[in-house]
């Protein structure tokens, strides 16, 4: 009955994500069976729409990294084009080289030539293209690429004719595709896309720097470590996947930054594992940054390898990444996880940043922190009661940098007086409460009168 009512709703969605009607059915009935396969780990029924909305943006993802296009161009083009100089010199050596890359781009894939025709010779934008194509913008930008490398080694072959797109630096290039892999979601059971072998190893610091978040509360009294470790726990529903989309989001406009996340791809996305991929549809610019890897059972180790791959030549070509793992993915792959993924790059200001997002069940203890954490982020009920966004628990939260240079003397005193305050606070709201008399009935808890005299001279002692 549910999955009959929901099927038009999918279709509706299906048909934003893909531009044809007959691959929508086929990414709705896809949906419809990986939900009836799992249905049993539905815990939150209220929860069900977005479940049944995540698993129709996985497989419309899936069918746009399986399409390829199928269009055949032949145009001529001749006249299209004049000369920019008069000189009959120019003019002769401008239509040698014109020839030689209408010959080139005759040699060439259909799909190359379509993408490069349209874009160069039409003025096609990219956005345009992804229209046309049924694929992102960054996917475009990576078949232009692509595109362009193999025209250069065609117009190699036939002279030494300056290319139709100048070559560029290398490691640019590589940065440019590297970066087109971003705002999508990869399994390991799918085609995946072609990253670089390796890339110069990241320095892990002794002593972090901070990491600048634009959050008060993070860059004051819980500074977060610039290429170290990162430990976000609390209980389900105090907005951890909030808190990591509002820090990539004040981190990209300050610059060049990017997520990306490891998920474990067999729970469901309403346990209490938190679902990084959710950050795939927060609002931009998050999800255009964020790229996730679905890791299945048992093969945790080998989605973290290539998500660390990522992150290290996105930061090799100066972005700040934050690279963050479920607690699941964290469980299993063991403490090493971070061993080899984070840190700073020797030549240049990018930067791995690892973080962990561990929620826990409301009525379950605490999460273990994560061993060799330079920072613990610990988010709490009360907090998120009180209205305190984000709700850091400032007193259970802690970071080394408190303790080394990373700050100077003036920010580490203010830190300890403020945590000071906020911990005789905390003591002073403990102490103001107390188990009434006339709910005993319904708490079971025997209440208590306090004398005048009593009160006062405890609050004193507190003061004092």
């Amino acid at each position: 009955m549910m999955m009959a009512a929901a099927r038009p709703l999918m279709v509706r969605w299906a048909a934003r994500l893909v531009d044809d009607p007959a691959i929508a059915e086929d990414v709705v009935q896809e949906a419809l069976i990986e939900v009836h396969r799992t249905v049993a780990d539905l815990r939150e029924p209220e929860a069900v729409a977005a479940w049944l909305h995540l698993a129709v943006r996985k497989h419309a993802d899936r069918h746009r990294r399986r399409r390829r296009p199928e269009l055949v161009l032949d145009v001529d083009l001749h006249g299209e084009q004049e000369s920019p100089s008069s000189d009959p010199a120019d003019v002769a050596e401008w239509s040698e080289d014109r020839a030689l890359v209408r010959r080139a781009l005759a040699l060439a894939k259909d799909s190359d030539r379509l993408l490069l025709m349209l874009r160069y010779y039409g003025g096609w934008p990219e956005a345009d293209l992804a229209v046309l194509l049924g694929i992102r913008p960054g996917a475009v930008r990576k078949r232009l690429y692509d595109a362009r490398r193999r025209l250069r080694g065609e117009l190699a072959d036939q002279s030494s004719v300056t290319p139709l797109v100048a070559a560029t630096d290398p490691w640019e290039k590589l940065m440019t595709d590297v970066r087109a892999l971003l705002g999508a979601m990869y399994d390991l059971d799918d085609p995946m896309p072609a990253l670089p072998p390796g890339s110069p190893p990241l320095t892990r610091p002794e002593s972090p720097g901070r990491l600048a978040t634009g959050i008060k509360v993070l860059d004051t009294l819980v500074p977060l470590p610039r290429g170290g470790v990162v430990d976000v726990s609390g209980p389900v529903g105090t907005g951890h996947l909030v808190l990591v989309a509002e820090i990539l989001h004040n981190l990209a406009a300050a610059g060049s930054a990017a997520l990306v996340a490891v998920a474990c791809a067999e729970c469901s996305p309403t346990g209490v594992s938190a679902r990084l991929w959710k950050l795939l549809d927060a609002q931009a610019p998050a999800a255009a940054q964020t790229a996730v890897v679905c890791a299945p059972p048992g093969r945790e180790a080998e989605a973290v390898s290539l998500a660390g791959r990522l992150a290290a030549w996105l930061a090799h070509g100066g972005t700040t990444v934050l690279l963050a793992v479920d607690e699941v993915v964290a469980q299993r792959t063991g403490p090493g996880l971070f061993a080899n993924t984070v840190g700073l790059c020797a030549n240049g200001p990018g930067a791995v940043t690892g973080v962990r997002v561990a929620a826990h069940a409301v009525d379950a203890g605490p999460v273990e922190p994560w061993p060799g954490a330079d920072a613990e982020v610990r988010l709490g009920t009360a907090e998120m009661i009180a209205g305190q966004l984000p709700a850091v628990d400032v007193l259970a939260s802690h970071s080394t940098l408190l303790d080394g240079p990373a700050l100077s003397p003036e920010d580490r005193a203010a830190a300890q007086e403020a945590r000071t305050l906020l911990a005789r606070a905390a003591s002073i709201r403990a102490y103001l409460t107390q188990p009434l008399q006339v709910t005993q009935p319904a708490t079971g808890i025997p209440g208590e009168a306090v004398p005048a005299e009593e009160a006062l001279a405890g609050l004193g002692r507190l003061l004092a």
